[in-house]
């Protein structure tokens, strides 16, 4: 008897065990429906797009409109902030995203509670597919202690004082892509111009920023474009795919994105190291956007190389990426308009007449330039919004928002409300003329955010803007070629999917 008991005995052990084991997965799955359950109740009295699926949230309707219809993620969010009447929630999984256009809550969130950055996003353009990308940079730093020291140093190297120094740099890179452009002036080869203004903005952010001769316009093999699109590119994806790690197929696809970054930051780690040796050798070198990125390692121990790096990247990509995007955004609704591309050619033709250098006190000549291109601004915002976390519970867009909700704030939404701007939709560059500007406030047009963490390259991108356009248009006539869209492509920044592509002729 013995044995039949010991065997009676181990096999219901057995199935303890087993039961134990199948029970625990299972435990875990109830309890974290319950808690989702309990999530989903604690923002049921916010509006917003019905859910798609209890645990994949909003995922399946935002891919379909993303990759199927080609949406950009920024038009949907206009939509539904239009259809559910103001804030609404969305579901990315399991996280509730609040969504916020109106001025008001736009100050709240930015000014007056200045809102941390949102983590779980910011880290992914940290770090991409576990590349180091931005890391700690200026753009990506969560600590607000830490950003305001590193933000005051390198305040110096955006000031207008410093920046006026530098128009002849603006100049050379300006002349170099107008030769680029000449040389495509037949009137019957379809140029680009989205890739022509990416060249050009690229070797203006090398030579003012670092003192480096980039040459992507010269270069038609420059791996620069090709490397930053690619990370831009990679990023946008990750964000957007947070099970990246288990998607195998697109190993060799995270894999080029990793080696364009590492080809990135290697180059700025090597322009920062040439740099260092110059001052210790007691070569003479500029006061430019390196020189106070070397300053803070000298006067701070534990900002090392890989830090110097995430801030050589940070303004490297998005000083080239932004004012590029502007550009061809601008350009497209210009070329749209006869009216508007004449009121241009006409001011160009006052401030500069015949002369091919623009000075200083000529950009502030340029009103009507300057306000074209805030117009396109705020159409097209180069940049869709910015998320925080709102780490309290307080009332935003009329509703009681539970504590560590994130919060994006979607600048094409802001910039759209018929509230606060007439006939939205229609680009129309007088809306920043003299007469009518001072209505406009810094919460109600923000596409270099607002606030403590309002975009610190905003006055470089104005000026270098400002002479790109006003040179281009006074030496050639562009036309669009018909077919094009408005449609936009999403790579971290926003541009013009068809690329505006034009044919040329000289002036």
């Amino acid at each position: 008897m013995i044995p039949f008991i010991e065997e009676y005995v181990s096999l219901q052990a057995f199935a303890i065990i087993s039961l134990g084991l199948l029970s625990t997965p299972l435990t875990g799955f109830l309890a974290y429906c319950l808690y989702l359950f309990y999530v989903h109740c604690q923002y049921a009295h916010i509006p917003g797009p019905k859910r798609d699926s209890f645990f994949a949230g909003n995922v399946p309707s935002i891919q379909y409109e993303i990759n199927v219809k080609k949406r950009g993620i920024c038009e949907l969010w206009s939509e539904w902030y239009n259809q559910f009447g103001g804030a609404h929630i969305f579901w990315v999984y399991h996280v509730p995203v609040l969504v916020l256009g109106h001025p008001d809550d736009v100050k709240k969130v930015l000014v007056t509670w200045n809102l941390p950055k949102a983590s779980r996003l910011y880290k992914t353009i940290s770090y991409c597919y576990g590349e180091r990308f931005a890391g700690e940079g200026v753009l990506t730093e969560l600590d607000h202690e830490v950003w305001k020291r590193k933000r005051a140093l390198l305040n110096h190297a955006f000031h207008r004082k410093y920046l006026r120094n530098l128009m002849q740099a603006f100049n050379e890179s300006s002349n170099e892509f107008l030769k680029r452009i000449g040389s495509l002036a037949d009137g019957k080869t379809e140029v680009r111009m989205a890739d022509e203004f990416a060249k050009v903005t690229l070797d203006v952010i090398g030579k003012v920023g670092f003192n480096i001769d980039v040459n992507s316009i010269g270069d038609e093999n420059s791996p620069f474009p090709s490397a930053i699109t690619t990370a831009l590119d990679g990023l946008q994806k990750g964000m957007r795919n947070p099970f990246w790690k288990f998607k195998f197929w697109t190993f060799s696809y995270q894999e080029k994105v990793k080696s364009a970054i590492r080809f990135l930051r290697k180059f700025g780690q090597s322009v920062i190291m040439e740099r260092n040796t110059a001052i210790i050798e007691g070569l003479e070198s500029p006061k430019d956007i390196l020189a106070h990125i070397l300053q803070m390692g000298k006067e701070n121990a534990d900002y090392t190389l890989e830090n110097m790096t995430d801030d050589f990247i940070t303004f490297f990509v998005a000083g080239q990426e932004t004012t590029s995007n502007q550009l061809s955004f601008t350009l497209m609704e210009i070329l749209g308009d006869s009216s508007i591309e004449n009121k241009i050619c006409n001011e160009v033709d006052d401030v500069l007449g015949s002369r091919q250098y623009v000075e200083y006190q000529d950009l502030g000549k340029l009103e009507y330039v300057g306000m074209t291109l805030k117009e396109g601004l705020r159409l097209h915002p180069p940049i869709t919004g910015t998320q925080r976390i709102l780490p309290f519970r307080e009332t935003l867009g009329g509703y009681n928002i539970p504590a560590n909700t994130p919060v994006s704030v979607v600048y094409q939404i802001t910039h759209c409300l018929e509230e606060f701007w007439e006939n939205p939709l229609v680009f129309d560059p007088e809306r920043f003329s003299s007469k009518n500007k001072s209505a406009i406030s810094t919460t109600s047009f923000l596409p270099f955010c607002t606030g403590p963490r309002t975009c610190i390259g905003k006055t470089l991108a104005e000026f270098e803007a400002k002479l790109l356009l006003a040179r281009l248009l006074q030496e050639f006539k562009l036309k669009l070629v018909p077919g094009q869209t408005k449609q936009i492509l999403e790579q971290l920044t926003v541009r013009p999917r068809d690329g505006v592509i034009c044919t040329i002729t000289r002036r």
